[in-house]
């Protein structure tokens, strides 16, 4: 994609200086050439699927974000979620529930639960675990007694350590969370549901993440 926008912008470039040469001289010929070059440039820069422009809630420029993808804002005291097509960039609406976990936060050693279903937001009526294999990276995670009541639950391995949260689910929905450990920073929690991940976020006071 990367290919597409730099080819892009490279013909959009020729355009306009076989456009100037054009005007300057007025030779047909580089007319022709300025106004291909610049179809192309165009073609090429849409083509990309990149999206870049300023964020509707804190005006910071955001560049290479995909169509139909979500993305925090760049800003790291913003870090609302966008979305974008080939016009603009707009904050992603409360009620979105993507078909799997998108949207994060980081998972404190010490929280609690919005009220609630982490789908829909329906009275939650069973807890399902999910889990995930934390390699060993120097980061200590300590099971605790105040981490247990509050639904992390930690089991040390000889490779790494498993860390196991039950998520508040109702009938309906199993799949509303999943647990992500990035390359850097703190362990993370996914959700499905834009909502619940700004509740949760609110809940445990975690305001930049």
């Amino acid at each position: 994609m990367i290919a597409y926008l730099t080819a892009g912008l490279v013909f959009g470039g020729l355009g306009v200086y076989l456009g100037y040469s054009a005007w300057q001289s007025g030779g047909f010929w580089t007319w022709v050439g300025a106004v291909v070059s610049g179809v192309i440039g165009l073609i090429l820069g849409f083509s990309s699927k990149f999206r870049e422009g300023p964020c509707p809630a804190c005006g910071q420029q955001n560049m290479e974000l995909k169509e139909g993808e979500f993305r925090r804002c760049q800003n790291a005291k913003c870090q609302r979620y966008l979305q974008g097509d080939i016009v603009s960039l707009w904050l992603v609406p409360n009620d979105v529930i993507t078909s799997a976990p998108t949207f994060d936060a980081v998972l404190p050693e010490k929280f609690g639960w919005p009220p609630g279903c982490c789908v829909c937001g329906q009275p939650a009526t069973r807890v399902i675990p999910i889990s995930l294999h934390v390699k060993e990276t120097g980061r200590k995670l300590a099971t605790t007694a105040a981490g247990l009541a509050l639904g992390r639950i930690v089991i040390k391995t000889g490779g790494g350590t498993i860390v196991s949260v039950n998520t508040p689910h109702c009938e309906s929905h199993m799949d509303g969370a999943a647990l992500e450990d990035p390359a850097v920073g703190s362990l993370r929690i996914l959700f499905r549901s834009h909502q619940y991940q700004q509740q949760f976020r609110t809940h445990n006071k975690i305001a930049v993440d």
